[in-house]
């Protein structure tokens, strides 16, 4: 297992730029195995600093076992001007092995910026009892995401996180993606250390995405902050 990480991280440290637009492409806040509870809402606050913020707001239901559904709006602002955003609509089927498949469809709101399709299988491997590791493998397609003239775009997460107990869980998330036909010109890894903290039914979660071996076209670092409740 150490060995595969390695070679992960050697391999997409050879060419990487910044923060790719597929991440939002999902129905959840951010990667997730599964959510703590049948449902749950969730609102944050997004900023690269230099662009106005993003706030998404998203909603999951579990409607059993194996099947979740769920949909998000990512709303922003442009320099004063009207609000636009996106929207991403999908479902996640769980399987026995521990893994599972999620499909999301992601399309604008006041805007046009195409859309996109994205197709996810994700595993976990519980290393120890607080300690454990997700991964997720991912292809999209659409304009939303890919680079232009391309064809299709791959991506490959791993998510080490260590649990302090039930109340505080910590992560660090290495991902990288990539226009197949394009690398030269969209080739991206993202480092995202993650914090959450619980209290009750409400999660409180704080992550920081920054951009590795920037370049000077995509320059971004990004800071999220969201409000989890679950019912």
């Amino acid at each position: 297992m150490r060995k595969l990480l390695v070679l992960f991280i050697l391999f997409a440290s050879l060419i990487a730029n910044a923060h790719d637009l597929l991440q939002e492409v999902r129905y959840t806040i951010g990667p997730e195995f599964h959510s703590r509870s049948k449902s749950q809402f969730g609102v944050g606050l997004v900023s690269s600093f230099d662009s106005e913020a993003h706030i998404p707001v998203n909603f999951q239901g579990q409607l059993s076992k194996y099947l979740e559904l769920g949909g998000k709006v990512l709303m922003e602002t442009t320099e004063g001007k009207e609000w636009r955003g996106n929207i991403d609509v999908g479902g996640k089927i769980f399987f026995s092995s521990g893994s599972f498949i999620a499909i999301d469809g992601y399309f604008g709101i006041n805007r046009d910026n195409g859309g996109a399709l994205a197709l996810t299988y994700g595993n976990r491997h519980n290393v120890a009892k607080n300690f454990y590791m997700d991964y997720e493998a991912r292809a999209a397609y659409g304009d939303a995401v890919v680079y232009p003239d391309g064809l299709f775009k791959l991506a490959a997460g791993v998510i080490p996180t260590l649990r302090f107990g039930n109340p505080v869980t910590a992560s660090i998330e290495l991902n990288t993606s990539g226009t197949v036909d394009k690398l030269k010109h969209d080739y991206k890894m993202d480092l995202i250390p993650r914090l959450d903290v619980n209290f009750g039914a409400v999660t409180i979660r704080g992550e920081y995405n920054i951009a590795i071996l920037l370049e000077d076209n995509n320059t971004r670092n990004i800071i999220g902050l969201y409000i989890l409740y679950g019912f």
